[in-house]
């Protein structure tokens, strides 16, 4: 779970307009966190290995437990849609992937 969550009037008016969205469609680029957020940012100089590693480690967790924090702004989610949500955040980062 996290420490912080989105402003109400986006949880209880935005949020219940944009779930099943943000579950089933790619995610954008150009969201910004808060600085509140910044403990869940990670570092510019992971290595790809490094980045890997944490990677296999996320995924065998997430296979392993079942999620019951509530999301910052979606709130409360059900373990498959916490898959879902998980696997589009994945998508959109593994998008910036260039091969050599």
């Amino acid at each position: 779970g996290l420490d912080f969550q989105a402003p109400w009037f986006a949880r209880v008016l935005i949020s219940p307009l944009v779930k099943k969205s943000m579950l089933t469609k790619p995610m954008s680029a150009g969201f910004r966190l808060p600085a509140r957020a910044k403990p869940v940012i990670p570092s510019d100089s992971v290595s790809p290995e490094s980045g890997l590693r944490q990677l296999k480690a996320a995924v065998e967790r997430i296979q392993q437990e079942s999620p019951c924090a509530s999301h910052p702004f979606l709130g409360k989610l059900t373990p498959d849609e916490w898959t879902q949500l998980h696997l589009r955040h994945a998508e959109l980062h593994l998008s910036f992937i260039v091969p050599n």
